[in-house]
C-alpha cells in the first residue's frame, strides 16, 4: 500500500495504462479494449460478428 501522493503512471512504449480505481493501476497493450477481445474471441470460436444492435428499418406506409 502506498501512502502519500499518488505516483505517476509509467510510459511504456506500447502500452496504454489508467486507473479503474484509485487504487488499482492497469498497464494494457495498445489497442486492447473488451470489444477487441470479444470480435478475437468470436472469430476463433467460428462465432459470426455482428454489430449490435442490427439496423433497424421501419416499415414505410402509403397514404
Amino acid at each position: 500500500m502506498l501512502i502519500g501522493s499518488r505516483p505517476a503512471a509509467p510510459d511504456i512504449p506500447g502500452t496504454v495504462t489508467t486507473r479503474s480505481e484509485a487504487t488499482y493501476l492497469e498497464i494494457l497493450p495498445a489497442g486492447a479494449t473488451k470489444g477487441a477481445a470479444l470480435r478475437a474471441l468470436a472469430a476463433a470460436e467460428g462465432v459470426p460478428w455482428r454489430r449490435w444492435p442490427p439496423s433497424v428499418t421501419t416499415p414505410t406506409t402509403s397514404t
